[in-house]
């Protein structure tokens, strides 16, 4: 252990003092069932991550999000017992997908000759200006070339969704990876609101020009619906949002609309897939619940109402 030291510090001259040596091995795991009865389980009792990549604390922070408003209406009478078993189904999946992840980074790193512990092999003349030498420095510098994803992961950080769930309603739209052919979904995140998908943010200007990010709208809101333009075609399919929901509903557009929010780069219906008067149903985690691309009179999926009572029973 102490030449090991040594040799990463690049020198023996440091005095160095040794407390305890300890094994550790590198684990990759996630627990059968999120819910026994009134336990839940969340973060590293979950899911150990091995730390190549790592998102044990991105996936234990996106679990307490999920769980975090299911259990609160819950206990405030809102919604069913029912609710509560879709935090297993809705992000065991995904931990195993994050786990899995950082076991094939562990894997992959190996060939940079940088993995924990290893020696380094073929690389007896890397510094030196040979053949040989240049050889093994390319065969490094492809290999960290082919790390790209374990640094740099927005589709995987952001990109994830609850495309399946059943307290999602589907609009059958494609997979922004299926739409846009894209050739590595850990490294690519294009914003999109199929339902499922986290809400992408937007800068917005509230009625008293306040600045803000729709992310800070939907963590305060409940339930929140947007609409782009007129409310008028939506009023019928409101009546029958149940009163003891956290429901808000706000309008969203271009300034000479004069909607609640004034959409300030104008890239909300783009990022939403929203075209004119159309909506979408946004989750208090901030997870697209329903989305109605068209107006009112054109959309032929179930209503606002409907979806959000679906949202909430988890049947």
């Amino acid at each position: 252990c102490m030449k090991r030291v040594q040799t990463a510090l690049g020198t023996d001259k440091l005095p160095i003092n040794i407390l305890s040596i300890a094994p550790w091995v590198l684990c990759g795991q996630v627990i059968d069932e999120y819910r026994d009865g009134r336990v839940f389980f969340g973060g590293d009792a979950a899911h150990l991550n091995i730390p190549t990549g790592g998102f044990g604390f991105n996936t234990g922070m996106q679990e307490v999000h999920n769980l975090a408003w299911k259990l609160s209406y819950v206990l405030r009478g809102r919604a069913p017992d029912s609710l509560l078993d879709s935090y297993h189904t809705e992000r065991r999946e995904i931990a195993v997908f994050n786990v899995e992840t950082s076991r094939e980074n562990a894997l992959r790193i190996r060939e940079t000759g940088a993995a924990l512990g290893a020696e380094i092999e073929d690389a007896d003349e890397i510094d030196a200006d040979t053949e040989k030498g240049r050889r093994q420095r390319k065969k490094r510098a492809d290999a960290i070339v082919d790390q790209t994803t374990h640094f740099m992961f927005l589709g995987q950080e952001i990109g994830f969704g609850y495309w399946d769930s059943n307290i999602v309603t589907s609009d059958d739209s494609l997979h922004y990876v299926e739409e846009h052919n894209v050739e590595n979904a850990i490294y690519t995140y294009i914003a999109n609101a199929k339902p499922g998908a986290r809400a992408p943010h937007c800068w917005v200007m509230d009625r008293n020009e306040v600045r803000l990010s729709l992310l800070d709208l939907y963590a305060t809101t409940g339930f929140t619906l947007l609409i782009h333009g007129d409310v008028s075609g939506w009023k019928n399919t409101l009546a029958d949002v149940p009163e003891n929901i956290p429901f808000k509903v706000y309008t969203i557009g271009n300034e000479s609309a004069k909607p609640d929010l004034v959409d300030i780069d104008g890239v909300w219906n783009k990022f939403y897939g929203i075209e004119t008067a159309g909506a979408v149903l946004v989750r208090p985690d901030g997870h697209v619940a329903w989305r109605a691309t068209t107006n009112a009179g054109n959309h032929r999926g179930i209503t606002v109402a409907a979806a959000l009572k679906k949202s909430l029973s988890s049947v």
